[in-house]
Formats: C-alpha cells, sequence, structure tokens
C-alpha cells in the first residue's frame, strides 16, 4: 500500500530468441507491459497507446534514461492518496492526503531511508513540478473521496 521502491521496485525476466541475457537497471512502468508484448507479438501497437513498449531494450537498445516514470496509489484502504515519480537515479512521493513531499536518492540511499526533500537539491524542482503536471491528469472517483 505503499509507493516506496521496496514494494514498487519488482523485476521482471523476459526470455525468448534473439533476446541476451542482461540486467537494464532503468525504470519501467507496469504499463509499458502492454506496447512490449503486443509488439513482442508482432502487432502493431495502437497510436492512442500512451504507455511505451521496451522490446527494443530487450533486443539490445539502451532504455531512455531520461523517463520518469509515475506512480498512484490513491485507491488504497485506508485512505491514503500519494503520488510519484521515479527518474533514474531519485525518487519523489507526494502524499497528498498529509500534504508532504519526500525525495530519495536511489543510488546514495537504495533503501529510501533519508529524506532529502527541502535540502536544495536542483532535481527536486524538476520532479516536483513533474508530479504537480501528473496529479492534474489523473482523478480520484467521487466514491473513493
Amino acid at each position: 500500500r505503499t509507493l516506496y521502491r521496496e514494494v514498487t521496485n519488482v523485476p521482471i525476466i523476459v526470455f525468448g530468441p534473439d533476446i541476451n541475457a542482461r540486467t537494464i537497471e532503468a525504470p519501467v512502468a507496469l504499463g509499458d507491459l502492454y506496447p512490449t508484448f503486443i509488439e513482442l507479438a508482432g502487432l502493431e501497437v495502437p497510436e492512442d497507446c500512451t504507455m511505451v513498449s521496451q522490446a527494443p531494450v530487450l533486443f539490445g537498445a539502451e532504455p531512455d534514461r531520461e523517463r520518469l516514470v509515475f506512480q498512484e496509489n490513491s485507491w488504497s484502504r485506508p485512505r491514503r492518496h500519494v503520488k510519484g515519480v521515479v527518474s533514474q537515479r531519485y525518487h519523489m512521493l507526494m502524499d497528498m492526503t498529509a500534504h508532504l513531499f519526500e525525495l530519495y536518492d536511489l543510488v546514495e540511499d537504495p533503501e529510501e531511508k533519508h529524506n532529502l526533500y527541502g535540502t536544495g537539491l536542483e532535481i527536486e524542482v524538476h520532479l516536483k513540478q513533474a508530479l504537480t503536471w501528473f496529479v492534474q491528469t489523473t482523478e480520484i472517483p467521487s466514491e473513493l473521496l
């Protein structure tokens, strides 16, 4: 029921022809599996798909290390509305119920024990802007409020 990496950082193992064994350390959204599997099946990914196929990465292309992956945990019980954004190195959480922000350096602090929010990191502004945009694109059903 949280967005901390100990819960959300789930490995995926893909096996298939022409896919060489390797570890790829890059954030990927669960929703990326849909277009990835569509592409691996040799089908056309629908134009209105908002997620990103990772099939090229499976076949050796470099992942987009600048990509931000958004998270949401607004439907959990007890009611706690939390949004998150993961970059290659940082993880920012916005707890909309408690009106708190958290920022973690995933390289220096992979267990997310030391909240860096408010310490003046340059990335903080960028991630906060991205989260603010994301919040405006999501809607919590009124029956859950």
